[in-house]
Formats: structure tokens, sequence, C-alpha cells
């Protein structure tokens, strides 16, 4: 079983959660996100669990919005929240909304401890309360994850009997930390029934380190040959880019090796993450396999010939 990353979003969206919303007004039909009134402009949408939605009983995620009683809303969102804030740092981005969709400006992906899921939403079109008194009609939020997902899982590569191999650390470093997104809806797909989008990450310089693990952990009790997710073995959310020849982005694998009766032997490997994908693509998760190992030592003896010297003994 694969778990989540810690703040990650799977299925049903968490009800401690909440998410921004955008909407604008249009008395005869959408007919373009600029041409339109403002009607919500980035308000902030929370779980009510008194909130009839459709009878199902499972509440919903209300702003102290009402329909108009004519016209129709069309709607957009980005989750969560509190990712867009006036004075930027770690964790947050400047968020706008207009015609081609959803920017993030100077979004800044958080440490490992403070990583959440960042979305934005498809649009839903030409909504309206239909006149209804004692309810209203909800709306089914379609996120999309911005960002891409990485796990780790380790191996012992074989038996090795009488040795013990202990995991000591993973992490990757120089990785880029910092990035534009644009959602980039086509002007000509604009209100159409079928959703598109072309959203894309521009990267901005800066690099960072993220450790997945800073522990101990042998690996002798997870088998041989069998990947295996160590129990504190974080996974991350992090930014979508590329990787080519000659990239510093890699994977650092600290383990020791400790023959029984003898010294424990610290070992590193790196590996250049240009080696395993060309790029990390949005709404991916991409899992990297570790398997730890060394090869047994061989000795092959060769015997040089015997060099024949000849001496000569004189008897007399």
């Amino acid at each position: 079983m694969t778990k989540t990353v810690l703040g990650e979003m799977d299925g049903d969206y968490k009800e401690e959660e909440s998410f921004a919303v955008f909407s604008v007004y249009h008395s005869d039909g959408f007919n373009g996100w600029g041409n339109g009134i403002s009607y919500i402009n980035r308000a902030e949408f929370t779980y009510n669990a008194g909130v009839d939605d459709d009878d199902d009983g499972l509440g919903g995620w209300t702003g102290g919005y009402y329909y108009p009683k004519s016209g129709s809303l069309s709607f957009a969102a980005y989750s969560p929240f509190s990712a867009h804030a006036a004075t930027l740092g770690a964790g947050t981005g400047t968020f706008e909304y207009a015609s081609s969709g959803l920017t993030i400006t100077n979004f800044t992906v958080p440490a490992l401890a403070e990583q959440y899921d960042l979305m934005y939403s498809e649009r839903i079109y030409n909504k309206t309360g239909n006149g209804v008194s004692d309810g209203y009609e909800g709306l089914d939020l379609v996120f999309h994850h911005a960002l891409s997902s990485i796990k780790f899982k380790v191996q012992k590569k074989a038996a090795y009997d009488g040795y013990t191999i202990t995991l000591k650390g993973i992490s990757m470093q120089n990785i880029k930390y910092k990035g534009n997104f644009a959602e980039n809806i086509p002007a000509e797909t604009e209100g159409t029934p079928n959703y598109d989008s072309e959203p894309a990450w521009t990267e901005i310089s800066g690099q960072a380190t993220y450790v997945f693990f800073d522990g101990s952990e042998v690996l002798d009790k997870y088998g041989e040959n069998q990947y295996e997710e160590i129990v504190d073995l974080k996974g991350a959310i992090l930014l979508p880019q590329a990787f080519a020849e000659g990239n510093a982005a890699l994977i650092k694998v600290d383990y020791t090796i400790k023959p029984t009766s003898m010294a424990e032997i610290s070992q590193t490997a790196t590996i250049p993450l240009y080696k395993l994908t060309t790029e990390w693509v949005m709404g991916k998760r991409y899992t990297y396999n570790i398997s730890i190992g060394y090869d047994t030592i061989t000795i092959s003896p060769t015997v040089i010939g015997w060099e024949d010297v000849n001496g000569d003994v004189a008897v007399n």
C-alpha cells in the first residue's frame, strides 16, 4: 500500500481544510471571464456540517454568499486558502484569477514538515440557485494537483548473511523550490463544456535540499529483494521541473555496512536525477526504488612461473 504524502489530498477534500473561490456574474450566460461582474473575489470557503448539500448528509463548504435572483455565476478556486499572502514567505505566493485562469507568482515550496497539496480547480460555468428557497444547487468542484509528488521505497538487494546494512539518510539536493504558475486556459475553449487548459510552471533561481530520512533503519528485517516503505521515510510535494545532463539535482543515500564482529563502515551514494527521469510533471507521483547492496569481493590468484637459475657446482 502506498502511503500519501503529509498534507496531500486524495479523493474527498479534507473537512479541516479551506479553499479560495472566485466567481463572475453574467446576466445572460457566460460570455468571457473578463466580460462579467466579479461577484466573489478570493473568498474563503470552509466546511459547514449543517448545510443541506442535496440531502446527502455530507454538509458542504460555504463562504456566506448567495445566488443572485437572476443570471448565472461561473466559478473557479484554488487550495489551500492560506497559500496566498500579501507578504511572501515559505509556502506562499501571489494568487490572481483572470480570463486565462489562475496565475501564481513567486510561489515558494515549504520545508517538508509544513508542506501541503497546492491545487487549482476546473472552471464551473453558468450555475444558478434555480429559485429554490430552502436549499441551493451544489457545486461539484474538481481540483487538480499543481505540484509533483515524490516518494521513496528501499530494499536490501540480497540476504548478505553475516552483514548488517543500515539506512542512515535519504535526501534530494539542489532542487528548484520557487516558481511562477499559469493555468493558460485557451481563449477559444473558454466557456465550452469540455474544460481545457495548458498549465505550466516557470522555475525561478534558487536551490534547496529536502531530507526524506534522517535516522537509523536496519534493512535486514524487511527481507531481501523487496521494496518497502520505511515508517519514518517522508514523502514530499515539490515543484515540477526538468532534469538534463549537467543538472546539479541529485539523490543522496547514506548507509552503513557492518560485518559480524567487525567495525561499522559508513557509505554514501549520490545519483544524478537526470539519469532517472527527465522531468517532474504536475499531478504525477514519482516513486524512487532504492536497492542497497554491494559486490562480493572476488580474488583470482595467479602464480608467476618459476624462474630458472642455473648454478654450476664443482665437486672435486
